[in-house]
């Protein structure tokens, strides 16, 4: 029978699978229930959590060290998800904290290249000395980057998720940084969490295993594409 169900990605709505793991005694280890770490996670056995405020630390700090005191930009998604959401809100916090103006966060309406670029535009036209973005996903710095460079400006944008396009992207200068999450090490914990708490063994309710790899044209070159490192896992 099923050991333990292993839900990954959890953004919402996954209450009645729980419920229905609970009733059946499964179980359930996930990915960020909560996007702070709180252990307020219902039936939840335990989640391994993507440490979006310390990514957001680093990323803003990063940022305030490249442009002291310069006005910057944040986004999310134009759909509510909950983790893309505290994200932003973590990113204009530490920016702010780090000394940085935060002029906007808008949204990104369809998640994509496209969608960075349309966003981006208004907020370029009205902050004209705007130096940085930090945006949750790879593919809104993208676009951040293409429509700085279609008005004349050089605005520098942080990526998140480490994906191939990312890192070719950085190559070829339209993208200054990304974050490659550690998801091996994310598969690992459910995994073995999932063992464990079939097994009777009480888990701890927030596992973080760090915040991955930064990647930028420094390293760029040596940085492993996310492809690869899952293609990898699964031939391991």
């Amino acid at each position: 029978g099923l050991l333990a169900l292993v839900l990954t990605g959890v953004l919402g709505g996954s209450a009645a699978v729980e419920k229905a793991a609970k009733d059946a005694g499964i179980p359930v280890v996930a990915m960020e229930v909560t996007p702070d770490g709180s252990e307020e996670i219902g039936d939840i056995a335990g989640q391994v959590i993507y440490g979006r405020d310390q990514q957001a630390y680093v990323a803003a700090n990063l940022m305030a060290q490249m442009f002291p005191g310069a006005q910057v930009a944040t986004n999310k998604f134009a759909v509510p998800v909950p983790s893309i959401n505290y994200y932003a809100e973590r990113a204009a916090f530490w920016a702010t904290d780090a000394g940085l103006e935060v002029v906007a966060t808008v949204d990104n309406p369809s998640d994509d290249v496209t969608g960075g670029e349309s966003m981006a535009g208004p907020i370029l036209s009205k902050y004209p000395d705007l130096k940085g973005w930090l945006a949750y996903n790879d593919a809104s710095a993208m676009g951040v980057t293409a429509a700085s460079k279609a008005a004349g400006m050089d605005v520098t944008a942080f990526g998140q998720n480490g994906e191939d396009a990312a890192l070719e992207a950085i190559k070829a200068g339209n993208l200054a940084l990304t974050l490659e999450p550690p998801v091996v090490d994310w598969a690992r914990q459910l995994v073995a969490g999932a063992y464990l708490a079939k097994a009777g063994t009480e888990i701890p309710k927030s596992v973080y295993v760090g915040p991955g790899t930064y990647v930028s044209a420094a390293n760029v070159d040596s940085a492993q594409p996310l492809t690869d490192i899952i293609n990898g896992a699964y031939a391991g």
